[in-house]
Parts: C-alpha cells; structure tokens; sequence
C-alpha cells in the first residue's frame, strides 16, 4: 500500500465520520487527488482536507482549491436534482401499484457525515418480477430509455437525463453468483422499512438484518468479481456501526461461516478499526491479521472502485467461480455452464432489439427500419471474424474454461486461497 493511498483513505474516513484530520507528515495533495478520483471518493475525502485548509493546515494554490470546491458544489446540486428525479421515478411506479425498494445509494449515503458529498453513479431498485413489463412501461411515459433485459441479467436497465442509471432488480443478485457462490442462501426475511432522507425523501429499503446480509455480499461479489473500493468497505462498516445493536449477528455470522466469507469479513472489520477510524466497541468482535489486511488494501488501491484499473482483473470472476463450483454442487462444471449458457432465448441473442444494436450500429437510431440492416451488418461481421479467426464459432455454443494466464490473476486468487473463500 502506497503512502498516497494509506493518506487517502485516512482523510476518506474523517470526511465521512465528520472528524478533523490530523497530520503527522507533509502530504501530496495531487498525489491524494488522484487516488481518491480513482476510488470515487474524492467528495468526501475534499470535506477533510477543506478542514484543514481553512486552519491553514494545508498549503494549496488558492486557484485550485478554489476550482476544487467549486467543481464539489456544482456537483452537490446535481446530486440533489438527481435524487428529487428519482424519487419522483419511484413515486411514478408506486402510483400503479409497483412496490419498490431502493437498494444501496441514498440509503447508505444517509450514513455519511455530509450525505450529498456520497455520491452514486446509479439507483438499484428492487421489484417484484411480475412487475417487469409495467415497470418498464411506466418509465418509459416518464421519458426513460428502457433497454431490454437478456434472459441472463437479474436487472432493467433504465435511463434519463436527471436521473442518471436506475436498475429495475428482479433479484438482489446475478442468478450464477446467487447459485454458486452464495447457494441460494440470500432470503428476505423481513418486511421492508422506510427511511427519511436529509432532504426530506421517504425512502422504502430491505429491513436491517436484510440490508446487512446484502450489502456485505455486494461488497464481496465486487471482490470476487474484480475488485472493490475503499468506499463500499466504508458502507458496511458505518452500516454495521450505526445499527449494531439492531443487527441479528447470530444469522449474520452463521451465514457468513457457511459461505467461508467471514475470514474476509473479520479483515474487513480490522481495516476499519486500524485504517479508517472506528474504534474497536463500534463494531462486532474479528480476528484480524495485518499481513492479510495490508494484502486486501493493495489490492484495492490497484483495482480502484470496481477493479477496473487492471484489466487483466476481466476474466477473473470465471477463474473463481469455476474453482467455486465444487463447494456447493456436484457433477460437471461445463455441463451446467453450457446449461445456463443457452437459457436465453436463441433469437433474441442472434437478433438483439434496437435499443442493444445501436450501441455498435448506431445508425439504426435513425430510422427503425435499418434495424434490419443492422442485422444483416452484424452477421456479415461475425461470419468474417470467424473465416479470419479472430472467434471460435464454439464460445458462442459451449462454455470455454478460463485460462488464469497472468500475474494478477495468479496473485489474486492466492489471496482468495488465503481467505478460504474457495
């Protein structure tokens, strides 16, 4: 772990507990910019170091801290109009009887010093399943862009100039990851509960002990996927500490021992407590070890927010789950990925809608009858790229094994192996 990163997530931690950092050494602001950019925390790691700044703490050409903060308040606003359009998506939902609650986002920002300065690229919203259709058609008179759901994916994609990405969930989880890595063990046990933002919102979510379970599996399934970020760490925590006392930690640890998770979670914990400021008594009791802590850190800081500083990280979650597989299931490994594979229906993944196509051929936006073209284009393509060998006709048929043909790879599943997280 790298001086910058150790600095950054130390003043991450005062700004998002509302604490004055104190400094025992010179720092490098440009150097923290950086990495705090690359975690998407640079808002809230900005509040400390404004404290520092208006004591006169911190030495930065007054221009750019000025820009800095500028560029902080303007976003703050958007933040603000993002999540009043979001709550109106939401209320435009339940007016036709679509329950809905909101997973993550303002939820968890709520536990933040400054809520605002949390800020999300997306909205997940968990539906019931038969709600699908006039859920996407409700968005849709709302001004949405809907795109269609491949029979594989768990969510809607749903877009809008002022709300940003809001994800219609018809499950909390990637149904592969749900069945191999977590055996079908996450249940909703409780009725949902509502919440009062800061700015006034009621916000319906998953009850405590649910919410718990969910996000530390969120924040595992990022680690075992690509990687994770600082930030997702510090949400588990201020979630765990601000509801410590209403959490169930029997179900919680007992599900956490079954999935071997909890040598992670008990270093998680140990990260907050030497890392990012919460004192022992905030959070439940871990065994930690510092060989291992400083190993998930590094990994973090290399990865940035969801891994994607390294892209040799790409494949990684294939490596995994095959390696996976053999806890919970029996038989053949190919056999049940080529079983899932071809799930989809055959003509939708041959013949994708306009929406998907236009992403590549962005020429169908024009006009709804080149949807036919672009087809044609698309086929013309495959056909070529598999004549000059660039595809294997077999990866579009039958499940191809991973191969774990780099350092990072090799390295983070030695990590994972140190976990017992296999």
């Amino acid at each position: 772990m790298s001086e910058a990163f150790h600095d950054v997530i130390y003043l991450f931690s005062c700004g998002a507990r509302g604490s004055k950092p104190v400094l025992t050494h010179d720092i490098d602001v440009f150097k923290i910019y950086n990495v705090a950019m690359s975690q998407g925390i640079w808002q809230t790691t900005f509040i400390a170091l404004k404290k520092l700044y208006d004591q006169g703490e911190l030495t930065v050409d007054k221009k750019i801290f000025d820009k800095w903060h500028k560029e902080i308040l303007i976003q703050a606003i958007q933040a603000i109009k993002r999540n009043t359009a979001v709550s109106n998506a939401i209320h435009a939902l339940e007016q036709k009887d679509i329950q809905c609650c909101v997973l993550k986002g303002e939820v968890l920002a709520e536990l933040y010093h400054e809520p605002i300065c949390r800020i999300s690229s997306d909205t997940d919203i968990l539906i019931d399943k038969n709600s699908e259709k006039e859920a996407a058609d409700t968005l849709k008179q709302c001004s949405f862009e809907v795109k269609t759901r491949y029979p594989t994916s768990h969510h809607v994609c749903c877009y809008h100039p002022l709300t940003g990405l809001i994800e219609l969930h018809l499950r909390l989880y990637d149904e592969l990851y749900e069945d191999v890595w977590f055996d079908k063990r996450i249940l909703n046990m409780e009725i949902h509960r509502q919440i009062k933002t800061s700015q006034g919102n009621y916000i319906t979510t998953l009850g405590i002990n649910d919410g718990v379970i969910f996000i530390t599996l969120h924040l595992i399934k990022h680690f075992l996927s690509k990687g994770v970020g600082i930030r997702q760490l510090m949400d588990i925590l201020l979630y765990m500490g601000h509801y410590k006392n209403d959490i169930d930690w029997d179900r919680y640890n007992k599900l956490l021992n079954y999935l071997k998770y909890d040598k992670f979670m008990d270093n998680a914990i140990g990260i907050g407590v030497k890392y990012l400021g919460f004192d022992e008594n905030e959070l439940p009791k871990s065994k930690h070890n510092d060989n291992i802590m400083q190993k998930i850190l590094l990994d973090m800081e290399k990865g940035g927010i969801y891994g994607e500083n390294e892209v040799e990280r790409r494949e990684f979650y294939k490596v995994y789950t095959e390696e996976r597989f053999r806890r919970f299931k029996k038989g053949s490994y190919k056999h049940y990925m080529n079983k899932w594979m071809r799930r989809p229906n055959v003509v939708k993944t041959l013949f994708p809608n306009r929406v998907n196509m236009s992403i590549k051929y962005s020429y169908v936006q024009n006009n709804e009858l080149l949807l036919f073209v672009a087809w044609i284009h698309r086929s013309f393509n495959f056909i070529l790229d598999v004549f000059k060998k660039k595809k294997d006709i077999k990866q579009y048929f039958e499940y191809q094994s991973p191969e774990m043909n780099n350092d990072v790879v090799k390295k983070r599943m030695g990590l994972i192996r140190e976990l017992d997280m296999i």
